[in-house]
């Protein structure tokens, strides 16, 4: 049976996400249950990048959602499992600085889309939003390696068991409440509000200590993702044979579907 392949292509621009996500990838490998790198390079238009499947499927499948116990336990599984790797030597700062000065330039570049603002931000101005993060920046970190886009369509499980990870461009060091600030708001909305504390229970940290900082954190960190560029598509490619090394010129091929 042909190995099934996912294929990501972005507009090419200064400020891009996805060749920065093989980089991660690449460093990852032994570190994590990631997707290997098959391919990334660009051409004048677009980046691409082609990985291996993650077996399984991702925590928002209905045959997990209908055990919200174990699906909260598996998620934070998963979170421990990368907040307790190794930074040092990490190459990728996601720490806030870093971050607000990232959405300062895609601001500047006029590479944000205010069309695409959740509901607690449709209105606004993606300036404005940028004061408010420099405005409510909270003073501390807890520094480790974060996941980055932690929520549960990028989590994969497979029988009852933690399969990998997903979707990684903004992997790297960075305070863990990141990802549990937005673990919680993935709980709430795919199980809902009851089942937020024993998320952080199975974490191992108090919910009352965990709420605190994540309404903190939520307002220095919420708003950035949302001065980050358009959004990559990610194609299903079914049969591909593998492609050459991330230096090839040889864009990948094979029948394609838009996934997600």
């Amino acid at each position: 049976m042909a190995a099934t392949r996912y294929l990501k292509v972005e507009p090419r621009r200064p400020h891009g996400e996805l060749l920065a996500e093989a980089e991660r990838l690449r460093w990852l490998q032994g570190r994590l249950p990631v997707p290997a790198l098959r391919y990334d390079g660009a051409d004048e238009r677009q980046s691409y990048m082609l990985t291996s499947e993650v077996p399984g499927n991702d925590a928002s499948d209905e045959r997990w959602l209908a055990d919200p116990a174990h699906i909260v336990a598996l998620l934070a599984e998963g979170l421990q499992l990368i907040h307790c790797q190794p930074i040092a030597g990490c190459p990728f700062d996601q720490r806030l600085h870093t971050e607000l000065a990232r959405a300062a330039a895609n601001v500047a570049a006029g590479a944000v889309d205010a069309s695409d603002f959740d509901e607690e931000r449709v209105g606004r101005s993606a300036a404005s939003l940028l004061d408010e993060l420099h405005a409510t920046r909270p003073s501390d970190e807890e520094l480790v390696l974060i996941h980055g886009d932690c929520c549960f369509p990028n989590v994969v499980i497979d029988g009852w068991a933690l399969s990998g990870f997903i979707d990684l461009g903004r992997c790297g060091v960075a305070d863990r409440y990141h990802d549990l600030a937005q673990a919680e708001r993935s709980v709430r909305r795919n199980l809902g509000e009851r089942w937020v504390a024993p998320f952080f229970a199975a974490y191992g940290i108090g919910v009352r200590r965990a709420v605190l900082r994540r309404l903190r954190h939520r307002r220095a960190r919420g708003g950035e993702a949302a001065l980050l560029p358009a959004a990559r598509r990610t194609f299903l490619i079914s049969g591909v044979a593998p492609v050459g090394h991330s230096g090839s010129k040889r864009k990948p091929t094979g029948r394609r579907r838009e996934w997600r």
